[in-house]
């Protein structure tokens, strides 16, 4: 499906009058026991990611969306100089859609701080303050292992960065190792609920970018390309909605 069907597809379910949030079994930490009885159960498709192997089972509760106003010029401005990089067109369409906002947030009176379950986009300054968190963390992380050039290609390719994609990201990393604190092509999209992991978007891997975590216990490396599922934002956003943001497939 081409990107403006899918925004197209993503806005009418951001104004649809009765969105849905499915609970996958095991991710329903923090509901009480009456929110999942006696209500509808779907199958989540499998291969939505491509670390996912078995469908997935979930119990849909009633949400709401709260997105944030579109960003204006002046915004993608900002947001592009507090990065040091032009925005990929995928995020700038997102941008323009609604800076930031919570989505699939659970609808109901039992449900303690509801926000917290929802999928939190991050704004265009929320972007900058994960972004900056980010660099900073890979800068420790490969001040630690001291890595050569070679070294350097092998964490490129976790990313999925291949050819002309892996020498950018190369050559990103190279300077952020010796001190750059912008230009580095890993853009945060998401932050996990009550963790400092994120999810994010990483333009030089695959023909599209790629989408996937970033976890900060690893210093925002990844370990191996299996922790990049998403084949570019078309890929999350197809997987969002089909999965109506379930919370094992796109928040664990």
């Amino acid at each position: 499906m081409h990107l403006h069907d899918l925004l197209r597809a993503w806005r009418d379910e951001v104004v649809a009058p009765y969105p849905n949030l499915a609970v996958a079994d095991g991710e329903d930490r923090g509901l009480p026991n009456s929110v999942l009885l006696d209500r509808e159960r779907i199958t989540i498709p499998a291969r939505l990611r491509r670390d996912e192997r078995e469908v997935t089972k979930a119990t849909l509760i009633p949400a709401r969306h709260q997105p944030g106003r579109p960003a204006t010029d002046d915004v993608l401005d900002e947001l592009e100089s507090g990065l040091d990089l032009v925005l990929p067109r995928p995020l700038e369409l997102m941008f323009r859609l609604h800076d930031g906002g919570i989505f699939y947030i659970p609808n109901l009176p039992e449900v303690v701080d509801p926000e917290s379950h929802g999928l939190r986009l991050l704004s265009a300054s929320e972007t900058v303050q994960a972004y900056q968190e980010i660099v900073g963390g890979v800068r420790d992380t490969l001040s630690e292992l001291d890595p050569d050039d070679s070294d350097l290609e092998r964490i490129a390719g976790r990313f999925g960065a291949r050819g002309d994609g892996r020498e950018a990201l190369v050559a990103e990393l190279d300077a952020v190792q010796a001190g750059a604190e912008t230009g580095l092509g890993m853009i945060p999209l998401v932050r996990a609920p009550g963790t400092r992991n994120y999810i994010i978007y990483v333009p030089h891997a695959g023909r599209e970018g790629r989408v996937g975590f970033a976890f900060s216990d690893a210093g925002y490396l990844p370990e191996d390309t299996m922790e990049y599922a998403f084949e570019g934002l078309e890929g999350w956003l197809m997987a969002v909605l089909k999965s109506r943001a379930c919370r094992r497939i796109i928040l664990t």
